[in-house]
């Protein structure tokens, strides 16, 4: 691997270190606040984790399967990299939390 490219991952990793935020578990998942586009079963919807609500929206809509999707907010092209990276770091637990409120929705 070309010497650059290796100096720009590493350069995009340390961004990432720095830019992304991380959430630990919390007791409470809550979504409130949904704007919805029902002709495509879209839109979004506020998160708070243990009442401390996430400064932004997430977004969902159907996948082809039928399931229910929703997208973290993104980081796209950081530093010029040709990728795109989560904003956000959430536990595994906290995405079945959410996932799992969507469907009961």
């Amino acid at each position: 691997m070309n010497e650059d490219i290796k100096k720009q991952i590493q350069e995009v990793h340390a961004w990432l270190d720095k830019h992304v935020q991380v959430f630990v578990e919390p007791q409470a998942v809550t979504l409130s606040d949904f704007s919805v586009n029902w002709d495509e079963f879209s839109g979004d919807f506020r998160v708070a984790l243990d009442a401390v609500e996430l400064p932004f929206k997430l977004r969902f809509g159907l996948e082809t399967s039928g399931e229910t999707k929703f997208h973290l907010p993104m980081f796209h092209s950081p530093l010029g990299a040709p990728a795109s990276y989560a904003a956000i770091e959430l536990t595994p637990k906290t995405l079945a939390a959410i996932k799992h409120s969507l469907l009961m929705c």
